[in-house]
């Protein structure tokens, strides 16, 4: 054994990316691992499904430069050929126009703010990118924040929207320390101005797949479509993990997957612990994708500056990546968060198209509907943690009252935000714990500490 004990057998729950980092470090270590996953394929909000002949991501991806955990993950997967880096163009549709937006030369052109907001709306951003303690923000509402920063016409215009998009009716008590942490990741993805963004060639499958090679190499068993019934305490600190039946016993579970099912296959958690884990409120996300004959815009990225529009982001993927790869088609993700009470999440795919497609004339005035060939509908309820104000006292930490059950999911990543880069990070330090190789009991930030960024490494 690598890290100097007796192999353990650890039960893996989720197939998700975290998960996959758990039991890729546990395994390469000598652990016996089963890795657990409810739904037919690995990867969890990373999951791809076939588009045109291709493999496409359910819910829009890509990567950022300042991604330094998942980066630092790809040549160990011998996957750092299958990594491509692009300039995409970004932009905000306001006042019925869409715009270029993201870059200063866009910010200097842009017509719907004064010089005064623009000099405002540069400096913030600048001092954002560029702060490094996120502490400085806790206790403080983004929404107050930035409108005595920004000044009103500028956060009317960008910022406002952008909250409301996010966090829809909780947006004024978003936590001014997620917005920071926004900023300032996206501030090291720049290059001469413009945003540089990596993508794997031809999908976040790429990932996926060299996760199950390299697991399977280290002996993992991986049991895919197969939701788990009930984690419980055992004998002698042991824990037994029930499914389709079957019961086996483990010496460590780590489990990957939302507060809402963790709670549901531990019935026997603590009603003291359950509540603080219920006190933490997730928007839903919404992504109706679309097959489409031509292209909407030449903007990859468009956020949507307009209160009567049904959704808030339109991804226009064939603009970070050829159309060639998919058949010549046009991919576009038409997004949107939102409560998971809010009728618009719950009704068909149909009804949504009815809603949405209208509106895509203000984007393409030459859209007629014939030009959808496809559509496809994906929804997670448990999209996104509120960040709200308070959140720091609400930040679930990997042990849990039961010993050897330990909890890794996105309410745990505080001060960035969920993301794939975040989710190996979560992982990395969870496996490094159950290892007995980091006290670190809770996340552990890569941003915000006043140290130069770096990825979180196991020791060996």
């Amino acid at each position: 054994m690598s890290d100097g004990g007796e192999a353990r057998t650890v039960a893996v729950i989720g197939g998700g990316v975290a998960g996959l980092t758990a039991a890729y470090e546990l395994s390469k270590r000598g652990h016996k691992v089963v890795l657990y996953e409810a739904a037919p394929g690995l990867g969890g909000q990373a999951g791809t499904f076939e588009v045109e002949g291709a493999r496409l991501e359910r819910f829009y991806h890509h990567l950022f430069m300042s991604d330094l955990d998942m980066l630092s993950l790809v040549p160990q997967l011998d996957i750092a050929d299958k990594m491509l880096w692009i300039k995409p163009r970004m932009g905000l549709f306001h006042a019925g126009q869409v715009h270029e937006f993201g870059t200063p030369r866009a910010l200097l052109t842009f017509p719907h703010l004064g010089l005064p907001a623009k000099t405002r709306f540069a400096l913030a951003t600048l001092f954002l990118m560029k702060f490094n303690r996120y502490q400085l923000f806790e206790g403080t509402s983004a929404w107050e924040w930035l409108r005595k920063v920004v000044g009103r016409q500028a956060f009317d215009v960008v910022w406002g929207p952008m909250l409301e998009a996010k966090f829809a009716k909780y947006a004024r008590d978003a936590s001014m320390v997620w917005f920071w942490g926004k900023i300032a990741l996206r501030g090291a993805s720049r290059s001469s101005g413009a945003e540089q963004l990596g993508y794997f060639n031809l999908s976040f499958q790429v990932l996926i797949d060299a996760f199950r090679s390299r697991l399977e190499a280290q002996g993992t068993e991986i049991r895919t479509s197969c939701p788990i019934q009930e984690v419980r305490p055992a004998e002698d600190g042991a824990l037994t993990v029930q499914v389709e039946g079957e019961q086996r016993q483990y010496d460590q579970v780590v489990v990957a997957i939302h507060n809402r099912d963790f709670i549901r296959i531990v019935p026997s958690l603590p009603d003291s612990y359950v509540g603080q884990l219920k006190q933490i409120q997730y928007e839903g996300g919404s992504c109706l994708l679309l097959s489409l004959e031509h292209s909407l815009s030449p903007i990859y990225w468009m956020n949507i500056s307009a209160p009567d529009m049904p959704f808030t982001a339109i991804v226009e993927h064939t603009n970070f990546m050829p159309p060639e790869r998919y058949g010549g088609k046009h991919v576009v993700y038409l997004s949107r968060y939102l409560p998971p009470d809010d009728p618009l999440f719950t009704v068909s795919k149909e009804e949504l198209l009815s809603i949405y497609v209208p509106h895509l004339k203000k984007i393409q005035p030459a859209f007629d509907p014939s030009w959808i060939r496809e559509s496809w509908l994906f929804r997670d309820s448990q999209a996104q943690p509120i960040i709200n104000v308070g959140y720091k006292s609400l930040q679930p930490a990997f042990t849990t009252p039961i010993p050897n059950l330990y909890l890794t999911n996105t309410t745990q990543i505080y001060p960035e935000d969920r993301g794939t880069n975040y989710a190996v990070r979560l992982g990395r330090q969870v496996a490094a714990l159950m290892l007995g190789k980091s006290g670190a009991t809770s996340y552990v930030p890569m941003i915000g500490t006043g140290s130069k960024p770096a990825p979180f490494v196991v020791p060996d």
